[in-house]
C-alpha cells in the first residue's frame, strides 16, 4: 500500500470530497485524522474506516481558528508521532449572486476558504519541516474552477450571474 504508515490529516474529512479522501488515504494504509466541524459525520467516517481495519481520530476543529488548528497539528503528532499530510479540504459555498450576498457571508466564505488553508498548513509545517518531509495538498470542487450558478448549468468561459 502506497500510503501505509503515513498519517494523514483531512480538513473538511466528513463528508464529500473530504469523506472520500479520508476513506480512500485509510484504504491505502493511512491513519488518518479527520478533522472536521460535523462531529456526527466525522465520527461515522472514523467508525467507517475503523470498520474496514484503519486506523483513524476525529477532532472537531473549525479551521478559521488558528488556536484550534494548533490543537490539531499537536494532538496528531500527539497521537500518531508525526505529521505526513495535510489535506488542506474544508470548504464553503454560499449560493447566492453577488447582489444578494452580504458581507458578513462573503466574509464567512473567505474566512473558512482562504484563511483556513493558512491556518492549517501554518500549524502543520513546523512539523513537517522538522522532520524534513511531508507533503500538503489544498484541495477544491469543480466550483473553484467554473463558479457556482444557481442551479443554472455552468458555463465555459466562467460568467458569474449579478
Amino acid at each position: 500500500m502506497r500510503l501505509e504508515g503515513k498519517v494523514a490529516i483531512v480538513t473538511g474529512g466528513a463528508r464529500g470530497i473530504g469523506r472520500a479522501t479520508s476513506l480512500l488515504f485509510a484504504d491505502n494504509g493511512a491513519r488518518v485524522v479527520v478533522a472536521d466541524v460535523d462531529e456526527t459525520s466525522g465520527r461515522e467516517v472514523v467508525e467507517e474506516i475503523r470498520a474496514r481495519s484503519g486506523e483513524a481520530l476525529f477532532l472537531k476543529v473549525d479551521v478559521r481558528d488558528f488556536e484550534a488548528c494548533l490543537s490539531m497539528a499537536e494532538e496528531t503528532v500527539k497521537r500518531f508521532g508525526r505529521i505526513d499530510v495535510l489535506i488542506n479540504n474544508a470548504g464553503i459555498v454560499i449560493d447566492r449572486t453577488l447582489l444578494k450576498l452580504t458581507p458578513e457571508e462573503f466574509h464567512k466564505v473567505i474566512e473558512v476558504n482562504v484563511m483556513g488553508v493558512f491556518n492549517c498548513t501554518k500549524a502543520v509545517a513546523p512539523h513537517m519541516v522538522e522532520r524534513g518531509r511531508g507533503a500538503i495538498v489544498n484541495a477544491s470542487s469543480v466550483v473553484a474552477l467554473y463558479g457556482k450558478t444557481s442551479g443554472r448549468p455552468a458555463m465555459w468561459p466562467p460568467s458569474v450571474p449579478l
